[in-house]
């Protein structure tokens, strides 16, 4: 049975296509645009993000929830059931929304900008959960009179893991000092952009997985 408990490992992704045509005439709106983006991943606020990207509320409800899907892909391939993928997906819709950055004044580069990002990364739910995960599974084993399959294997540590992980919510969540993330927004044939590895780097910063990332 110890061999046969996996221990789910997940990362926390912040990945969405935003894009916005360039207007005539209209001084581009960089910062706004970056906070915008980030407000509908974290916390799902549409009404900026739609003004600014042309999308319809269909759309950017679609680009947040693609974010999401992302995120529960791992869960999905464990094959846990869909109750509990559900409640995964709440706890990480709420772990998001979360999250502590400030959008600055952008600055102009040319044709491109660069909007800093002051981020308080959100530390105490991941940190130290797989130890603690193991260890609550060698106890459930030595209960056991017969060897689960990989099935219920898989649930009980993904169930065992979300209990886990809301009790820290509730009782260890904390925020690390301000950190700057500088993103650029780059025009490209008329459309305003950016990097993905930007959108990684404000991964990283705004939510620490511990261990388990």
């Amino acid at each position: 049975m110890k061999q046969r408990i996996r221990v789910a490992v997940m990362a926390v992704t912040l990945c969405a296509v935003m894009v916005l045509s360039a207007g005539c005439g209209k001084k581009f709106d960089a910062s706004g645009y970056v906070k915008a983006c980030l407000d509908l991943v974290t916390k799902n606020e549409q009404e900026d993000y739609m003004k600014l990207t042309e999308r319809t509320k269909e759309q950017a409800e679609e680009d947040y929830q693609s974010n999401l899907d992302t995120i529960m892909s791992d869960f999905a391939a464990l094959g846990i059931s869909d109750e509990l993928q559900d409640k995964y997906r709440a706890f990480y819709a709420d772990i998001l929304k979360s999250t502590k950055y400030t959008v600055l004044e952008a600055k102009e580069d040319g044709d491109n900008f660069t909007v800093d990002v002051e981020v308080e990364q959100l530390t105490g739910v991941f940190n130290g959960v797989q130890d603690e995960l193991v260890t609550a599974a060698q106890e459930y084993a030595e209960g056991l009179t017969e060897q689960p399959t990989n099935e219920e294997a898989n649930e009980w540590t993904a169930n065992k893991l979300y209990e886990i992980l809301m009790e820290r919510m509730s009782s260890s969540l904390t925020y690390n000092e301000k950190k700057t993330i500088t993103v650029h927004v780059q025009l490209n044939d008329k459309i305003y952009e950016i990097p993905q590895s930007d959108y990684d780097a404000l991964d990283a910063a705004l939510i620490d997985v511990g261990d388990l990332g």
